[in-house]
């Protein structure tokens, strides 16, 4: 049986920074640039990955200041629920959206 993992992203939607950078990194990808060449700035901005959705950019808030895990006791299952915290004060400026989304591992 695979083990199911719980993860949570923040989207910061595309302000005029981001068409900047994907600009950029569009001109060094048709440039030949693997993304890991590319200007440091524009790296950090994507966080090393390509751009993946008109959307924006995503932010793990996993290890965020806004994100806790959590686990409480469930006596009607004699089992535990485990899930995230989110701090809704504490969310990066810029994000307008969260996902929560599983991974199968």
């Amino acid at each position: 049986m695979s083990e199911i993992i719980m993860r949570i992203m923040g989207v910061k939607p595309p302000d005029e920074k981001y068409k900047k950078m994907k600009a950029v990194f569009d001109a060094c990808v048709e440039a030949g640039l693997a993304i890991d060449v590319m200007p440091e700035e524009v790296y950090d901005f994507f966080e090393g990955y390509p751009p993946r959705e008109h959307k924006g950019v995503c932010v793990d808030l996993e290890k965020a200041e806004c994100c806790k895990p959590f686990q409480v006791a469930d006596s009607d299952f004699d089992q535990w629920a485990v899930g995230f915290e989110v701090e809704v004060a504490k969310i990066p400026k810029n994000v307008k959206l969260i996902r929560f989304y599983k991974e199968d591992s």
